[in-house]
């Protein structure tokens, strides 16, 4: 016979209560909602509505906007295109990328462009800029609000060593920054050899580095959020 399912209240309220919150914090910020973030929710209401409408936005940002090389950026920017779907992304951006998609072939760098420029345009309030000045700014002005970030580096589909390397530095270089006491890391960023089966060498290589990322958080007080895997 199947037992019956055992549940920890607790937790059911816990459940509720966090639910509630969520609810209620939606329902403060629609007044303050301009024109642009409406825009925002809806694109993104969108993409849950579209199984592989998040694969093709990973592309489109971890993929097509970060390989050097424009041959294999077209090519996985046409496999891109052909997976979005008007569900998923709305009527403008699907045909405008499958426009620009069939014609990648004749012009490449001027599709890339145009792909850059679009990407960036609806990611901007977003995504904040790296930059040193302009990243200080914008963690200077939502402090002013109370607000404390989170600063989490984009580009965690990171393509080899090298790569997690540089992405590894840059987490150690946001760190070492006054305005900075609040990061998040996730170890397949910063180390790319994960191997399951490897399980002693994979761990001397991720403490390594987390050895170097923890002794910074010590040496600045910057709390550090190591992510879910």
């Amino acid at each position: 016979m199947n037992q019956p399912i055992q549940t920890d209240s607790a937790i059911d309220k816990l459940a509720v209560a966090a639910v509630e919150n969520a609810r209620a914090l939606i329902a403060e910020s629609l007044p303050n909602l301009k024109r642009y973030d409406k825009a925002s929710r809806k694109r993104f209401t969108r993409l849950f509505k579209d199984p592989k409408a998040i694969s093709v936005t990973v592309s489109l940002t971890d993929e097509v906007m970060r390989i050097t090389s424009a041959k294999d950026s077209v090519r996985i920017l046409r496999k891109a295109a052909k997976d979005s779907t008007v569900a998923g992304f709305g009527l403008f951006n699907t045909f405008g990328l499958k426009l620009i998609a069939s014609i990648s072939r004749v012009l490449p760098k001027p599709v890339l462009f145009a792909v850059h420029t679009q990407v960036k345009l609806l990611s901007k309030g977003i995504i904040l800029p790296a930059e040193s000045k302009k990243l200080s700014r914008q963690i200077k002005k939502r402090a002013k609000k109370g607000i404390r970030l989170n600063i989490n580096v984009l580009g965690e589909a990171v393509l080899g060593e090298d790569e997690a390397n540089e992405r590894f530095e840059r987490v150690m270089q946001m760190m070492q920054r006054p305005e900075v006491d609040y990061v998040s890391v996730k170890l397949s960023s910063v180390a790319s050899q994960i191997i399951s089966l490897d399980r002693k060498g994979t761990l001397e290589r991720v403490s390594e580095k987390l050895r170097h990322i923890y002794r910074t958080s010590i040496a600045t007080n910057t709390f550090v959020n190591l992510d879910m895997e």
